[in-house]
């Protein structure tokens, strides 16, 4: 509240005043002129306010999105609980008992020898001081009441420590030994969500937050163990957690893939017995819909409850940034929708590939209007030029880029083994000029129909009809950028559809 505007509310209050003693029509247009003057005055001051915290906080993106999502919803109150602390630890230290006593025990378990020999880890290597110094500040400055000093203290202050955080380390890792003070947590009990009842015990869930240096070690440790299995082939081949260049997207393509290679069997099996199958009608399971990895999969493999659930999503968001929309600049705007609608639309939307438009075309709809309202424009806009301004592909091609994207990390050998497996250079049985062309391997002609969707027939289908000059780039990055711009040419020529 500034000076001017606490001047006009004092004028405000004595026009009110005066007006409910004389009861004069004179003295009531008087207060509602400066009523009307004194809203539209505290509207351009909020306005202002937002903007510049908003322009200050440009480069930090978490105090940013910290700015809009305190303007999209007000914090909730604290609950109220009447739960001690002691209450929480007798629950989880039960909790922890029942989930111990339901496994196996260990002794009861057989051993069956290895017939191959395998590789066998010893001993962990030491680190020198680069390493550890890299472990410290390579990682967000967490802190916990556990914590002698904050995490970014320590961080500032590494080159005068770094001897002795060193020592420390490599004495875990020699002796095989975690430090005791290390293996404390701070517990802080959470609602497992917001409208769950917080008297009731169960519907907590604790949250462990531990000491910097322990998380030090622990990754120390992991970063060997992990290049150790990954180097002698351990890592089951279909684990996509916690591998660089796997995803959950990754994960359900395999999924997909397995899942219509088994329809595939089916279906040459009836047709060598005589019988016909209809793919179209054919059900996978006797359940309608399953959520796998936040992707709604329906029994037909069509994506289209998932479609839905997303654009119900996309356009709640919508919704409560076009409410906002007035106390935000476009580039704020413009950040705020990337970060909340097209996130959701990018998500696993390989997925999507094949489909036909009509299918695609909610979402293509949700994309039209979070560009409108970036640029705060009637609903009826033309939105081609919008897109073009904000370099935003179309929905179709942002899933062919996906899509294409896997296909280079297939090609370069960088993808995970099982999309590698569907996806393959093309090795010509003889020299040939195409050898150099950079294309794939086309699929089997069993497999290869106008319409499959499988990502083993569209991604090398798409991926060959690409200019030489977009398959054959240096590294990703460069690939990224020639393939963008070879999208954007050739799918923001035809208007696009509007609400």
């Amino acid at each position: 509240m500034s000076d001017p505007l606490r001047t006009n509310r004092a004028s405000l209050r004595a026009a009110e005043r005066k007006w409910r003693k004389s009861m004069a029509q004179s003295d009531l247009s008087a207060y509602q002129s400066l009523l009307a003057a004194f809203s539209t005055a505290v509207t351009s001051a909020k306005i202002n306010y937002y903007q510049t915290k908003i322009h200050k906080s440009a480069s930090n993106p978490h105090q940013l999105f910290s700015i809009l999502s305190s303007l999209l919803s007000t914090p909730p109150p604290p609950p109220q609980s009447s739960l001690a602390a002691d209450d929480f630890a007798v629950f989880f230290d039960e909790k922890i008992a029942d989930i111990r006593s339901s496994f196996t025990s260990t002794a009861t378990l057989p051993h069956s020898p290895l017939s191959v020999p395998s590789p066998c880890f010893s001993i962990f290597s030491p680190l020198t001081d680069s390493d550890v110094s890299q472990l410290l500040l390579s990682h967000r400055p967490t802190t916990c009441a556990l914590d002698p000093i904050p995490s970014s203290l320590l961080q500032t202050i590494t080159p005068d420590t770094l001897p002795f955080v060193t020592s420390l380390v490599n004495s875990s890792l020699s002796s095989g030994c975690f430090p005791s003070s290390f293996k404390l947590a701070h517990i802080t009990p959470l609602l497992k969500k917001p409208t769950l009842d917080p008297s009731v015990i169960q519907n907590y869930r604790p949250v462990s937050l531990l000491p910097f240096l322990s998380k030090t070690i622990e990754r120390a440790a992991s970063n060997q163990l992990s290049s150790f299995l990954l180097l002698n082939n351990l890592l089951d081949p279909h684990q996509s957690g916690f591998r660089p260049g796997h995803s959950t997207e990754t994960a359900l393509l395999s999924v997909s893939a397995r899942i219509s290679a088994c329809l595939r069997d089916i279906q040459s099996w009836m047709d060598n017995h005589h019988l016909k199958l209809n793919p179209g009608d054919t059900v996978v399971s006797s359940s309608p819909t399953a959520k796998n990895l936040g992707v709604v999969m329906d029994n037909r493999l069509s994506l289209s409850q998932n479609i839905t659930a997303v654009s119900q999503t996309c356009r709640f968001f919508l919704y409560n940034i076009r409410r906002i929309r007035p106390f935000l600049t476009t580039y704020a705007t413009q950040l705020l929708v990337q970060a909340m609608v097209l996130s959701r639309l990018d998500y696993c939307n390989s997925l999507l590939a094949g489909l036909p438009a009509s299918a695609i075309r909610p979402l293509q709809l949700i994309q039209n209007a979070a560009a409108r309202l970036v640029y705060n424009l009637p609903r009826h806009s033309h939105v081609t030029p919008l897109l073009t301004d904000l370099h935003w592909l179309p929905v179709m091609a942002r899933i062919k880029f996906k899509t294409l994207v896997l296909a280079y990390q297939a090609a370069k050998g960088s993808a995970p083994g099982y999309i590698q497996r569907i996806i393959r250079p093309y090795t010509p049985a003889r020299p040939l000029h195409s050898a150099t062309s950079g294309r794939l391997a086309p699929p089997p002609l069993r497999v290869c129909t106008s319409r499959s969707r499988l990502l083993s027939v569209l991604a090398p289908r798409w991926w060959n009809d690409l200019p030489v000059a977009v398959r054959t780039a240096e590294n990703l990055t460069t690939f990224k950028r020639r393939l963008k711009t070879h999208l954007f040419r050739l799918h923001l020529s035809p208007p696009l559809p509007s609400l």
